[in-house]
């Protein structure tokens, strides 16, 4: 996921939270594998549903809205690995 991608989402120009955003970014992105395993630069396709919940997730650590991480676990949901 990129800087760019993660502003756009958040509707956010400028540069003074691009530290942030990327951390955002990057724990957004452990969250998402946490369920469904590696994506991103190793993985060979990473489904557009997958990469917005990165983005809702994101969006979620930026400002703590709910309701995107209420999105982001409904599009994690059917790529979920479920062990017992």
């Amino acid at each position: 996921m990129s800087l760019e991608e993660a502003k756009r989402h958040l509707r956010i120009e400028g540069n003074v939270d691009d530290a942030l955003i990327l951390e955002n970014i990057a724990v957004a992105e452990g969250y998402v594998e946490s369920f469904v395993g590696t994506i991103g630069e190793v993985a060979d396709y990473v489904p557009d549903t997958l990469k917005k919940a990165v983005l809702f997730m994101a969006e979620y650590y930026f400002d703590g809205n709910n309701s995107a991480k209420e999105r982001a676990d409904e599009l994690i949901l059917p790529y979920r690995k479920w062990s017992f």
